[in-house]
């Protein structure tokens, strides 16, 4: 079984503030073909942190004692801080936000994560779609798609005129009065 990827999902998470970390809420598999068995293992929730500056994506010894998961091998690990690492890997299911589905997803196995976190998302994951993370008036939002479709350039985007500009001024400063 490869990493399947089912049709195109996508989910949008709307942060309270100016997120200085993305973090999403997902749910951990043992791997199984959805399409072969309608029995789905019992699976856990966790949160995740999505991590650009990663190859690949890790569970802790914690989502592998939970779900009780068996190696399927060994990798290559390493962390931001430390020297390269032989680790153990596993087979997993992800489902993100909004049912966004991962199969059949090698990955690695760290001690911890730090913070809330049990899972991190690299680019194994986030280059197999669209991502993006925006401000809207102070707040972030992150949206993810897959398979990806289409290209996000904003260099290639017309400028905004003056007149789109101060429309936009008003229209915020409309809402910041609301509140």
């Amino acid at each position: 079984m490869g990493l399947i990827i089912p049709k195109p999902q996508s989910f949008t998470v709307h942060y309270d503030g100016r997120a200085r970390v993305l973090g999403t809420f997902l749910d951990v598999f043992e791997a199984f073909d959805p399409d072969e068995s309608s029995i789905q293992p019992n699976g856990k929730t966790y949160q995740a942190i999505w991590d650009t500056g990663a190859s690949g994506s890790v569970i802790t010894k914690r989502v592998v004692q939970d779900l009780g998961l068996k190696p399927i091998g060994k990798i290559q690990s390493k962390g931001v801080h430390g020297e390269a690492k032989i680790v153990n890997a596993y087979l997993v299911n992800l489902r993100l936000p909004n049912t966004v589905g991962i199969v059949g997803l090698k990955v690695g196995e760290c001690e911890e994560l730090g913070g809330p976190f049990d899972v991190l998302i690299g680019m194994d994951i986030i280059g197999l779609g669209d991502f993006a993370v925006t401000s809207d008036e102070g707040k972030t939002v992150l949206s993810f798609r897959m398979p990806a479709t289409n290209k996000i350039d904003f260099v290639k985007e017309p400028p905004l005129s003056r007149q789109q500009r101060r429309k936009i001024a008003r229209d915020k400063e409309k809402k910041r009065l609301k509140k």
